[in-house]
This record gives structure tokens, sequence and C-alpha cells, in this order.
């Protein structure tokens, strides 16, 4: 399904959902082998990682202000 744009259409469809609910930060984890680039490109911004976590991989915390 990727470049499709479903994921995109799903994350803007949970974005939207959550400033209906006055939601206007959201954090999520991704890792290496996943979306990371996806993230970045719909405006999540890295605010931390951690080293071989998986192992031979990294995870990243992203954030992102809706609404702003």
């Amino acid at each position: 399904m990727r470049k499709c744009g479903w994921g995109a259409k799903l994350l803007s469809s949970m974005e939207e959902y959550a400033l209906s609910k006055n939601t206007t930060n959201i954090r999520l984890e991704t890792t290496t082998f996943q979306a990371l680039g996806f993230y970045v490109k719909a405006g999540y911004s890295v605010f931390g990682e951690l080293a071989d976590m998986p192992k031979g991989h990294t995870s990243y915390f992203l954030q992102k202000q809706l609404g702003i």
C-alpha cells in the first residue's frame, strides 16, 4: 500500500480527529526500518532517539503541534 497515499490519508484523518477532541500535541515512535521519512514529511520533528533499540536499529521519538 506504500506510495498509494493511504498512510497520509489515515494520518490526516487521525490529526483531524485529535483536533476535534482539542488535542493539539501528538507524540509517536518509529524505528529505522519503519516510516521515519514519512512522519518527517508530514511535519513531525524528532525530539529523541535510542540507538540499538531494537538491536541494529534506532528508535525515534517524534512530535507535532496541530493547528499551528
